[in-house]
């Protein structure tokens, strides 16, 4: 045997041969001694030097530390491409989100009893590409908020909203069920569950089944979390409003967003859908609803330090806004985290941190505050309790510049047509963010092709009309028809952590 090794040597020595091996993908080089002839190797045996070259490994997933996207909107059983994902992937392409949003609607598939009051039976995944690319993000470290959708309220004027426009904070459903239609006339199950919510439809049937359904499937429940609506402030009042008046500008809604009682409403609304929530299943976490901002919510306008004094039927109440009737809500250490949206225009002065605005107008009613932080202008209560230093997460579900049909005044009139000073505002504006710990963009993919314009032409009119759906399509980063991203997105998520 010593013989044998004897020779294999010498051969490797006199024709100075390499031998090459690929084992389990790596590289073993086998080279002769360089000089086997010097003296001191005259009764020695030389064997082959070995050397290990491993091949350059695959990059370590990618995640940010505080950035993130919202999944956006899809319509019926169209599923997200698989080319959206690319970019927010944590491969050697792509970075994971630290955080991300989707409807709860677009993500499940739910059966209601056939027995009234038809609540819901059974929760099933609807769209494969997005939960699978959900799941990966989870194992990964990123952060979910499932956004209940719909989330109508429970108005008991559903049918016609106008001067009872009364909240129902219980588990009693504003049109007795949610069943199909029986009897001609009655609304359809859509139309029911568009209408109207209580608590327990919510709770009890839908974010106990998703939990469930998630935990099945081995998702970390503690990096979920729940939004029990959008906007409440926006949608379940200045929008039915606003209809009401195209109809009849004479019309009326009381309470309105802007008188105290509506707030109360949704404060006893919200805290007791997250009380049944902690009932039913102690590991849902809920988050507070995000509230429409510039809508009478925040303690000051924006950019000035004149309060949103919302009224007590129809005298101004002194010094109290909107979230100054949400004790409950906000005050008292209920959900499990915080969650509020921020838009706003390009340019330092408003991207930037700004200072505490409190204190700013607390001695000189007249200034005017240099930030667009939706934050610096909660009440001063609301931000002690919601202090990223107090432990709970924060998220800005929605973040991203204004639209130019929301605000004319937008310098960047394009982001498609403006990448770069939209990848400079997005920077600036999520890094110097302090209040939330998670920033989320709006949004990834919107369903329709869009438009790069927020109007359309009334054709009875021929003048311009602001539409939903182009307005939504201005913030979104992957265009289906074109199957890619637009640059503003790519700049800016490749280059912001």
């Amino acid at each position: 045997m010593k013989r044998i090794c004897l020779i294999v040597s010498l051969m490797i020595v006199l024709f100075g041969s390499v031998l090459v091996l690929d084992t389990y993908h790596a590289t073993f080089t086998v080279q002769a001694q360089a000089d086997p002839n010097a003296q001191a190797a005259q009764r020695k045996t030389y064997l082959p030097f070995i050397s290990l070259s491993v091949p350059t490994p695959t990059p370590p997933s990618r995640i940010k530390s505080k950035s993130g996207i919202h999944m956006g909107n899809r319509g019926k059983d169209t599923d997200w491409p698989l080319a959206a994902f690319a970019l927010i992937t944590g491969t050697a392409a792509g970075i994971w989100p630290a955080a991300t949003v989707i409807q709860s609607a677009q993500l499940y598939n739910f059966v209601r009893d056939t027995a009234s009051p038809c609540r819901i039976q059974s929760a099933s995944i609807r769209l494969s590409n997005v939960y699978t690319y959900l799941t990966q993000a989870l194992k990964n470290g990123t952060q979910l908020v499932i956004r209940i959708t719909p989330s109508p309220g429970n108005f008991i004027d559903y049918l016609h909203p106008g001067i009872t426009h009364t909240l129902l904070t219980g588990e009693t459903a504003a049109g007795g069920n949610y069943c199909k239609p029986s009897q001609p006339g009655e609304l359809s199950q859509d139309d029911k569950v568009h209408g109207y919510r209580d608590i327990g439809d919510i709770v009890h049937q839908e974010m106990d089944l998703i939990w469930h359904l998630n935990d099945s499937n081995r998702w970390p429940q503690a990096q979920i979390f729940f939004e029990p609506a959008n906007e409440p402030n926006n949608e379940w009042y200045t929008q039915i409003f606003d209809k009401l008046k195209e109809k009849d500008p004479e019309a009326k809604l009381a309470p309105d967003v802007d008188n105290k009682a509506a707030w109360i409403d949704m404060d006893n609304y919200f805290a007791n859908l997250y009380d049944l929530a902690k009932q039913v299943n102690s590991d849902l976490q809920v988050l507070t609803p995000p509230i429409g901002q510039e809508n009478w919510a925040e303690h000051y306008k924006l950019h000035t330090c004149e309060i949103y004094a919302v009224f007590d039927t129809s005298n101004p109440v002194r010094d109290q806004s909107g979230y100054d009737f949400m004790p409950r809500t906000y005050g008292q250490g209920r959900f499990a985290g915080f969650s509020w949206h921020n838009y706003w225009i390009a340019g330092e002065s408003h991207e930037q941190w700004g200072g505490d605005v409190v204190t700013t107008c607390r001695y000189d009613s007249k200034a005017k505050p240099p930030t667009d932080h939706v934050y610096q202008y909660f009440p001063e209560w609301m931000q002690s309790a919601i202090a990223p230093v107090n432990g709970k997460p924060t998220f800005i579900t929605e973040a991203d510049l204004y639209a130019t049909c929301n605000k004319p005044e937008q310098p960047i009139t394009s982001k498609i047509l403006y990448p770069v000073a939209t990848q400079i505002s997005l920077q600036r504006f999520f890094a110097q963010e302090q209040g939330a710990r998670y920033v989320i963009d709006w949004l990834l993919v919107q369903e329709d092709d869009g438009s790069y314009s927020c109007f359309i032409q009334d054709p009875q009119s021929g003048k311009d009309k602001k539409d939903g759906n182009y307005e939504i399509a201005w913030h979104e980063a992957f265009q289906d028809k074109l199957n890619t991203y637009y640059d503003w997105f790519r700049f800016w998520w490749l280059n912001d952590e």
